[in-house]
């Protein structure tokens, strides 16, 4: 995944430059990282060092939503306002704040839905391997890492809700059980960090 050249200017260190596209992508160019967002998902690229022989991105694309069943999602629309970008789906929002060391992944249900589980699958393409580490998800070559950090929940009063974050066939799951959803009042968010 390559961001858009040139870069208007150097960017300072601890700052995050951003690149807006007619298709619909953003772009932000960190510290130690580069990731566009579009309607599909987000890709993240680790600078792992300046000579590495090339690129390991990371690409994560939410493939459904369940509750008990389906939940249907709309077409996505992307949208920025400042270190905040978007990609709404209609039942759910993926919010994604920036800064220059990574990036705050999140998925907010304006209202919690209801009928079991609620689980939000993710399709990784990545040629990093994924472990578990006591913080979450490792995504990693012989160059170094990408965290993916277990997910919290919470609702609109700030009460915790129990999530867990689980990796199996190609896939993260963040799965919210059906009694902390039932417990859930107005919005519900599920809140990773890359």
């Amino acid at each position: 995944v390559e961001a858009p050249r040139p870069v208007p200017r150097p960017i300072p260190s601890g700052e995050v430059s951003f690149a807006n596209q007619q298709d619909g992508k953003h772009w932000a160019i960190g510290d130690t990282y580069k990731a566009c967002f579009e309607p599909a998902g987000v890709t993240f690229v680790p600078f792992f060092r300046s000579n590495a022989p090339r690129s390991w991105p990371l690409a994560l694309r939410v493939t459904d939503v369940t509750c008990g069943t389906g939940v249907p999602l709309a077409a996505a629309t992307t949208g920025r306002v400042g270190h905040k970008i978007t990609i709404d789906r209609g039942v759910v929002v993926e919010q994604y704040e920036v800064d220059a060391h990574g990036i705050e992944q999140s998925f907010v249900f304006a209202e919690a839905p209801r009928g079991g589980d609620l689980v939000v699958r993710l399709a990784i393409e990545t040629d990093l391997v994924p472990t578990r580490d006591a913080q979450g998800v490792r995504f990693a070559c012989e160059l170094g890492y990408v965290g993916y950090s277990s997910a919290i929940a919470f609702d609109a009063t700030d009460q915790p809700l129990a999530v867990e974050t689980v990796l199996a066939d190609g896939h993260l799951l963040l799965r919210v059980p059906a009694e902390s959803v039932a417990r859930a009042r107005g919005a519900l968010t599920i809140d990773p960090r890359i």
